[in-house]
């Protein structure tokens, strides 16, 4: 094999491909070359080019949440590697295997006024499962492996019980362009498996009943993000069990959280809460659950710390979600308080105000409805922007796998994690966005294999919208000209040095044939709505 005669790099890519890399994503630099040689030249992974590096890492997290598989992410030496941090606080905190690799300087020229020189290790300690740094002096055996085991530790760390963020800084010396023969590689490099037992469904179920699920208690089970490789379903529950999902959580049969948030408090309040997945988008449940004195709160899932959500946590159960669920299932088998039918007033109240909702011809709600009902067989995933999009999305059940950037709930990335997510999908891949989250990340439109099936819709409602709606905002004389304020986006102009097909229209001229002529474009496009801020007020 010829390569990069960097013994580092190329054990790195070695390793990358047996732990399952098949795409990475780079950017350009004199000092990464290696890194980018070693892994050009490592059969079987993909690799997409993205010069902005803070587009680049969300565009590596679409792509490892389309595929499911690590991806790593691999910059120049200096500030290249911070440009990284938002799209790595949203992989820590969405578990997302992200492979963080950054080139650098070796050791001895930090801090000595040498070019493009930071201090890298550490940078983004609190945001990433593990760090480890590569010395360039590899020439003995011990070296090359110690450097074999703390590469082997980092991809483990990202893909163990608590996946996540990964950084590995390498550093290389001059020159970086030469080149080199290797033979009998695996000797050197290896993979170290790590075996874990099969749960016991048995001891699982008695952990349930020690925790006090029983089949007469009033269960409430609430999702936040969940991956759709997951595949969970709520089917067959029985009656003592209630299941609210948010879109992003992925989970068939479940109750869209979103809709009876609006009608709490005419539900009854359960015994047991379990939550399981991501931060939930809803504050009306979180203040509900919250005021809730006499509430058993379990927490399902994997932690490195106690997440005490609502302030009435009583026990976290380590499991994965479908084992839970299917012990749940069993323990609850003979279910003797039907809760859910309990519920269903607030239900019917809840549908009489979306179905109002939905008949107005300009209203978000009406067009996030019809985007719902569309994408059905059309798209591979549906990826929503934070802001005021994430919440009308959380009204309606979804049909197609829901992706959105709500670890961290931030508006930067949004645009390039859903390009991320085109370049590796089969069909189509749906972005909804607001106006105000899509004039941050204009980066994305940039990407220079922007894919064809890459496509976007706007809610553009004059600026940051959801600060019209907010109590804590929405009063302020500082509100429209700081909060709201409509940024300056040509959006048709950008559209269209990116080669996307465009099309502008008020939000009352939509129909379901516009909706169905952008998903089916033959390359890449944006459907632009204006809305009237008058008709988006107190919708959230």
């Amino acid at each position: 094999m010829d390569s990069t005669a960097k013994w580092n790099c190329v054990t790195l890519a070695r390793l990358l491909k047996l732990y399952g890399v098949k795409h990475a994503v780079v950017s350009p630099g004199t000092r990464n070359a290696p890194l980018i040689v070693a892994l050009a030249r490592t059969q079987d992974i993909e690799l997409h080019y993205v010069v902005d590096e803070r587009s680049a890492a969300f565009v590596a997290l679409g792509i490892a949440i389309q595929t499911g598989q690590p991806v790593p992410v691999v910059c120049t030496s200096g500030s290249a590697l911070l440009n990284y941090a938002p799209a790595v606080a949203e992989a820590f905190y969405r578990r997302i295997p992200l492979i963080v690799v950054s080139a650098d300087r070796p050791y001895n020229l930090i801090d000595q006024r040498d070019s493009q020189t930071i201090v890298q290790p550490g940078a983004l300690a609190n945001i990433v499962r593990c760090t480890v740094d590569i010395r360039p002096d590899l020439g003995m055996p011990q070296e090359r492996s110690y450097v074999n085991r703390i590469i082997n530790n980092a991809l483990q760390k990202a893909l163990g019980n608590i996946p996540g963020p990964v950084h590995i800084n390498v550093q290389l010396d001059a020159p970086l362009n030469e080149m080199a023969e290797y033979e009998d590689y695996d000797n050197d490099c290896y993979k170290i498996s790590c075996l874990a037992p099969a749960p016991d469904s048995a001891s699982l179920c008695s952990l349930l009943r020690e925790a006090g699920i029983t089949a007469d208690k009033k269960i409430m089970v609430i999702c936040g993000g969940l991956s759709p490789l997951a595949k969970l379903s709520a089917a067959n529950m029985p009656a003592n069990i209630v299941v609210l999902a948010e879109a992003q959580a992925n989970i068939a049969g479940a109750m869209p959280l979103g809709l009876i948030d609006r009608e709490l408090k005419n539900i009854q309040s359960p015994d047991i809460v379990i939550t399981l997945g991501g931060s939930l988008v809803s504050a009306r449940t979180k203040a509900w659950l919250r005021r809730e004195d006499s509430l058993c709160h379990i927490s399902l899932g994997y932690d490195d710390c106690i997440v005490d959500t609502f302030g009435k946590l009583k026990f976290v159960i380590e499991a994965q979600e479908t084992e839970f669920l299917n012990a749940l299932r069993i323990v609850c088998n003979q279910s003797c308080t039907n809760y859910l039918g309990t519920i269903e007033n607030a239900v019917e109240n809840a549908g009489k105000w979306l179905e109002n909702e939905s008949n107005k011809l300009s209203s978000p709600v009406r067009v996030m409805r019809d985007i719902s009902q569309a994408v059905t067989d059309k798209c591979a995933a549906v990826h929503i922007s934070n802001g005021s999009a994430v919440r009308y999305a959380q009204l309606f059940p979804w049909p197609v796998p829901v992706e959105s950037n709500r670890g961290v709930s931030g508006i930067d990335g949004c645009s390039s994690t859903a390009v991320g997510a085109s370049l590796v999908s089969d069909a189509p891949v749906l972005l909804v966005t607001g106006d105000v989250s899509a004039a941050y990340d204009m980066a994305a439109l940039t990407v220079g294999e922007l894919d064809k099936r890459f496509r976007m819709i706007v809610f553009d409602n004059r600026g940051g919208d959801i600060f019209r709606n907010i109590s804590a905002t929405r009063n302020l004389p500082e509100c429209e000209p700081y909060l709201a304020a409509l940024p300056r986006f040509p959006l048709e102009k950008v559209a269209r040095n990116a080669a996307m097909e465009y099309t502008r229209l008020d939000a009352e001229q939509l129909n379901a044939a516009q909706i169905n002529a952008l998903l089916s474009a033959p390359g890449p496009a944006v459907l632009h709505i204006i809305f009237n801020p008058n008709d988006t007020k107190d919708l959230l």
